[in-house]
């Protein structure tokens, strides 16, 4: 996922937020790739910030792993990029709650997400979705996306920037 976008990956000095960070590999592969300032995945689950402050122990990480909402989570201070594998919603969750995620992600808001970041790598199976948002969004652009194999799934990789 990321090295398809590594041309658009911020320098050493980005602050990387991955929303939905899981067990929190996509920062530790962010990080390797990249050196970046500072490295903050948000998950829900408290189970999958175990897992992922876990991850990032042995591998060296110095990514940061906070329990929160992504729709209620604010940061003091904007990020450079965010970098997420979102929720499908065919394995894991529904359509629904990811039209309402996925929205609050997109958000022009106060929100540190998309209307504060220079670029968004967001990875999904709801291609259909995150493009019908995005054209809803004036300020935003679908700077790139393809498709990846992903166990007999079809994800998308999409690359999003400010206009």
């Amino acid at each position: 996922i990321l090295k398809y976008a590594e041309f658009f990956l911020g320098g050493k000095d980005a602050r990387v937020l991955d929303p939905c960070c899981g067990s929190g590999t996509l920062l530790i592969e962010r990080e390797k790739l990249a050196p970046a300032a500072s490295l903050t995945g948000v998950d829900i689950a408290h189970r999958a910030i175990d897992i992922a402050r876990k991850n990032a122990e042995n591998a060296g990480s110095k990514a940061k792993f906070i329990c929160n909402d992504m729709l209620r989570f604010e940061a003091k201070r904007p990020y450079d990029e965010i970098v997420a594998n979102l929720p499908f919603g065919n394995r894991v969750g529904t359509h629904a709650n990811n039209e309402r995620l996925y929205a609050g992600l997109l958000e022009l808001g106060p929100k540190p997400y998309i209307s504060r970041s220079e670029v968004a790598i967001l990875y999904t199976m709801e291609f259909t979705l995150l493009k019908k948002l995005i054209r809803e969004r004036p300020k935003l652009k679908l700077v790139t996306e393809t498709r990846t194999e992903a166990g007999g799934l079809m994800p998308g990789i999409f690359i999003i920037k400010l206009k």
